[in-house]
């Protein structure tokens, strides 16, 4: 399964910020503080991707083979009041 093919509404996005509903999904986070363009960011965003390459690896010959070369990155401060 190609990810980014089988879920279209999820990697497409509209001119305006919108509310969306996502399906049930399985997500790897690593939490922290600091800044976007950081060795340390980059290094979290490259163990996601190693992590996420090993899991496909893992099922590449199996009926839960995925392909996926997308490492979201979302950087959070504040929820907007707007969103509760």
């Amino acid at each position: 399964m190609n990810i980014q093919q089988q879920y279209t509404d999820y990697y497409t996005a509209s001119g305006e910020p919108e509310i969306v509903e996502v399906s049930k999904a399985s997500y790897i986070s690593i939490m922290g503080s600091g800044s976007p363009g950081t060795n340390i960011f980059y290094a979290k965003k490259k163990a996601i991707a190693a992590f996420t390459e090993a899991v496909s690896s893992s099922l590449a010959d199996t009926d839960k083979a995925f392909t996926s070369n997308i490492v979201d990155s979302f950087v959070l401060n504040k929820i907007p009041e707007s969103f509760l």
